[in-house]
């Protein structure tokens, strides 16, 4: 596999990421141009638009399933991430509450779900692309580069938002700053869609029942529905302990005057920085000791750090609670290396893409996305930090619980 190939379907995930790294940052921002000043209120709206992102991607799985599993992989990876760049530019132009006043957020939430519905078929479909075109014994470590998309397009616009607040004054930022990254995200997308555009097509290799085959999402809710569901509980154990790290928890700091907006940024930035080297560690130990061993593994460690992180929390500990985050970030990424093959690997080629986008979508519309809205209401009516490691040990269990139930097909061959 050549590095152009890894590069051209990694981009897309940073591009989303990237997206999603400035949304959740300037939440608070956000927040105080989209909405009318309602204290901690208008917080929880911009959380709840920022799910709203992640309500349509079960239909974007389905729509760009579809196109990946009945026309080709090459053309849905294509149309999908020149689709996901124009809502991120349209961000960048969005007139605020004290401009258009109520239509400001509407749009934002309009914007946002026509969002989800491009990104709920690009992430994986560039998840599957690349695991069938790795030799069997390296699926894990190949197949790991769309997840190191994701971190890497954090921290891009971790980078973009720590040069932005630190150049600009509190009133140069909320006045235009906020808007470059994404308007510079469009060039990202281009860019992209440039390197796919010379990708390899899988259409000639295709098995000729892919064709004939009846529409993919319903077989794939007739034959799959438990393995659907495992899968959806297993995603949702990482995005839900992913929000949690680098969203929640960085604006918690802030509303909660824990740390200043550089120090909350600083500590965003080093958590995510170990989730993203440790993405093809866990690729490369999902290759030589097992996809779903590994995979409990982390599970299993971060279910134990839950209390003690939260109480170093509590107690206002710090120092000590950024190394449970950052062992937190190490089992995430170890988590997401492998799997972008433990999945493609559970289901056939004919319903590949559209399976294990329909999956990520519901578990992301449902439960991942939805976290830091979750987390800020369980703050408000509970006052407690601990209801937040809840969250994450709920997800924990159901992640060990799934995990358990499903076949490992590590370097087994592909149906």
């Amino acid at each position: 596999m050549n590095k152009k190939l890894i590069f051209a379907c990694a981009i897309g995930s940073a591009l989303e990421w990237f997206d999603y790294a400035l949304y959740g940052t300037f939440a608070a921002t956000l927040a105080k141009l989209f909405f009318p000043p309602s204290g901690s209120s208008s917080l929880m709206w911009t959380y709840l638009i920022f799910a709203f992102g992640f309500f349509s991607r079960p239909l974007g799985g389905i729509i760009f399933g579809h196109i990946g599993d009945k026309v080709s992989r090459k053309t849905a990876l294509i149309i999908s991430i020149l689709t996901m760049a124009f809502p991120t530019f349209a961000t960048g132009l969005l007139p605020t509450f004290q401009t258009i006043g109520i239509w400001a957020p509407i749009l934002l939430a309009v914007i946002r779900l026509l969002q989800g519905i491009a990104i709920g078929g690009e992430f994986t479909g560039a998840m599957v692309y690349l695991v069938e075109n790795s030799p069997a014994e390296k699926r894990g470590f190949f197949g790991c580069w769309s997840d190191f998309g994701s971190p890497f397009g954090v921290a891009l616009g971790l980078l973009v938002s720590g040069i932005l607040t630190s150049c600009l004054s509190v009133e140069d930022f909320e006045s235009f700053g906020w808007r470059i990254p994404f308007l510079f995200g469009i060039v990202i997308s281009l860019f992209g869609a440039y390197l796919r555009y010379g990708i390899a097509d899988d259409e000639e290799s295709s098995p000729k029942s892919t064709k004939d085959a009846c529409l993919p999402i319903v077989e794939t809710v007739k034959r799959y529905k438990k393995t659907i569901t495992y899968i959806v509980f297993i995603n949702a154990f990482g995005g839900s302990l992913f929000y949690m790290l680098v969203t929640y928890l960085h604006n918690y700091f802030k509303v909660f005057q824990m740390t200043t907006t550089k120090q909350a940024l600083l500590v965003t930035s080093i958590v995510n920085a170990f989730i993203t080297l440790a993405v093809p560690l866990g690729g490369i130990l999902s290759d030589k000791f097992g996809r779903k061993k590994v995979m409990i593994i982390c599970v299993v460690i971060t279910l134990l750090c839950v209390y003690p992180a939260f109480y170093t929390l509590n107690v206002g500990l710090l120092y000590i609670h950024l190394f449970f985050e950052i062992v937190f970030g190490i089992c995430l990424g170890v988590f997401w290396g492998g799997r972008a093959a433990f999945y493609t690997e559970t289901f056939p080629y004919r319903l590949r893409c559209t399976a294990v986008a329909f999956a990520f979508g519901i578990s992301h519309s449902v439960f991942a996305g939805t976290t830091p809205l979750v987390a800020e209401f369980l703050i408000e009516h509970t006052g407690s930090c601990y209801s937040l490691g809840c969250l994450i040990a709920l997800f924990a269990i159901l992640a060990l619980y799934s995990l358990h139930k499903l076949e490992d097909r590590t370097a087994k061959n592909l149906t």
